[in-house]
C-alpha cells in the first residue's frame, strides 16, 4: 500500500458568469512529492481528492458556489466520484483523459447520477464527440487564438448545447472578444489585471474615500477624524451602518453616531469596507478582486506572524492595497502619492525588493497555483498551505456579511 497522499498545495481559481458574478471556483492543489491534480493517479490521487475535499472542507474552499474538481483517467475508472457531493462539484475531465470504454462508462453514471461534466482545455476533433455528448460545459483555452480562431471553435462546439468555458483569459479585451462571441463563463487573471484609463475620470465619492484611506494609514488617527470622513460621503455611511447590522450578531441595534459603528468595527475593517468603495462600479468583478485583497492581506499578515513579525499591519496593509490598480484603474505609483504609508510599503508594492514584496510575490503565486514561486522566508509548503485555508475560512463571514449589505 502506497503511502497516502498529502496535499500540500490547494488553492482556488474564480470561474466568472457573463455579468462578472463568480459562478464556481476551480480547485488547484499538488501533493508533497509534487505531482499536480493533471499527474495525480490511482489511489494517491483518490487520497489528494479526499483530503481536499474532505478534511478541508468545500464551505471553506468555494462557499456556496460550485467546485470544478480535475480527473485524471484513474480516478474516473477508479470508483472515486460517488463520494463527491454531486450538487456542489463539477468533475472536470482532464485534457489528458482517452475516450475509451471505461471512461466512458463511469461517465454516464456519473452523469446519471446527476453530476454535471466540464471537459478541460478541449479542441474539438470527432474522436472525442462521446466525451461531448455527455459534458455539460467545455473549456477552450483562449491564449493567444486570434478571435478569428475562436469563432471556428466556438461555431464546431455550440450544436453539442455545452456552454463554453474561455480559459486564460488575461486581459479585458480578450474577456470583451469572448464576451463577444458568446462564451458562457470565463476563468483567468482578467479581473486583477488592471486597464488603465488616463481620461479624467469623475471623482466627488473617490476622492473623500481614498482620503478616508489615507486617514486610516497614520499611526495617530482618531475615531473622531475618521467619523468626520466618513460623513462627507453618504453613500459609505450607509454601507458602514448596513455592514454592522447584518455582519455582526451583537451589533448595537440603535447606534447614535458613526463613530459608534467605527469604533464598533476597528480601523482595519472600515479600511477594508473603504477599499471595496473605491472599486466605484457595478463591475461584479470588483467585488471578486477586493475579495482577493482582504485574502491577500490576511495571508501576508498570517505569513509573517509565522516568521516572528510581532506588528504585522504593514504586511496586511501591503496586501490590501496590492489591488488597487486593478480596483482604481490608476497605476499603483499614483495611488500611493497620496496615501502616508511607510516607504517599505511603497517599494514593496511597487516592485522593490524587502521582506514585505517577498511575502506579497509568495501570496500572488500561491493564489495562482504556481506553487515553485511560493516561497518565502523557509516556510515550508504546508505551513502556508493551512495559513491559505484558515485565511479563506476566516474571510468567509466576512464576505458573505458584505455581500448582504451591498
Amino acid at each position: 500500500m502506497e503511502d497516502v497522499a498529502l496535499i500540500v498545495g490547494l488553492a482556488r481559481q474564480p470561474i466568472f458568469d457573463r455579468s462578472c458574478g463568480v459562478y464556481g471556483y476551480e480547485i488547484l492543489y499538488r501533493t508533497a512529492e509534487g505531482a499536480t491534480a493533471a499527474s495525480i493517479g490511482g489511489e494517491v490521487g483518490a487520497e489528494a481528492i479526499a483530503n481536499a475535499l474532505t478534511t478541508v472542507g468545500l464551505d471553506t474552499l468555494v462557499g456556496e458556489r460550485r467546485a470544478f474538481v480535475n480527473l485524471a483517467t484513474e480516478q474516473i475508472v477508479g470508483g472515486i466520484i460517488p463520494a463527491l457531493p454531486p450538487e456542489r462539484v463539477v468533475l472536470e475531465v482532464l485534457e489528458t483523459v482517452e475516450p475509451t470504454e471505461g471512461v466512458l462508462e463511469s461517465l454516464n453514471d456519473a452523469v446519471a447520477s446527476g453530476y454535471d461534466l466540464a471537459l478541460d482545455d478541449f479542441t474539438y476533433d470527432e474522436r472525442f464527440k462521446p466525451l461531448l455528448e455527455l459534458a455539460r460545459y467545455v473549456k477552450v483555452d483562449v491564449l493567444g487564438k486570434s478571435p478569428q480562431a475562436l469563432a471556428k471553435e466556438v461555431k464546431a462546439l455550440r450544436p453539442f448545447g455545452v456552454q463554453l468555458v474561455a480559459e486564460k483569459v488575461e486581459t479585458r479585451a480578450v474577456f470583451n472578444t469572448c464576451l463577444d462571441l458568446g462564451f458562457d463563463y470565463f476563468q483567468g487573471f482578467f479581473h486583477c489585471k488592471p486597464e488603465f484609463i488616463r481620461a479624467r475620470i469623475q471623482q466627488t465619492n473617490r476622492v473623500a474615500v481614498l482620503r478616508l484611506v489615507g486617514e486610516l494609514c497614520k499611526p495617530d488617527a482618531t475615531v473622531a477624524q475618521v467619523e468626520q470622513l466618513i460623513a462627507q460621503d453618504s453613500g459609505l455611511a450607509y454601507r458602514l451602518l448596513r455592514y454592522v447590522r447584518s455582519a455582526f450578531v451583537g451589533a448595537p441595534r440603535n447606534l447614535e453616531s458613526l463613530s459608534q459603528a467605527v469604533a464598533f468595527l476597528g480601523f482595519n475593517t472600515v479600511r477594508a469596507l473603504a477599499m471595496l468603495i473605491l472599486a466605484g462600479s457595478n463591475d461584479k468583478a470588483d467585488t471578486e478582486v477586493f475579495h482577493t485583497g482582504l485574502i491577500r492581506a490576511k495571508l501576508c499578515a498570517r505569513l509573517a506572524q509565522l516568521r516572528g513579525v510581532q506588528d504585522t499591519g504593514a504586511y496586511l496593509l501591503t496586501g490590501l492595497l496590492s489591488v488597487l490598480p486593478a480596483l482604481m484603474k490608476r497605476p499603483i505609483g499614483e495611488l500611493l502619492e497620496p496615501l502616508p504609508v511607510s516607504e517599505d510599503i511603497k517599494e514593496a508594492l511597487t516592485g522593490q525588493t524587502n521582506d514585505l514584496r517577498d511575502a506579497l510575490r509568495c501570496v500572488i503565486a500561491w493564489e495562482r497555483g504556481m506553487w515553485e514561486m511560493a516561497r518565502y522566508g523557509g516556510l515550508a509548503q504546508e505551513q502556508i498551505r493551512d495559513a491559505y485555508l484558515a485565511v479563506l475560512t476566516e474571510a468567509s463571514p466576512w464576505l458573505a456579511a458584505w455581500d448582504a449589505a451591498a
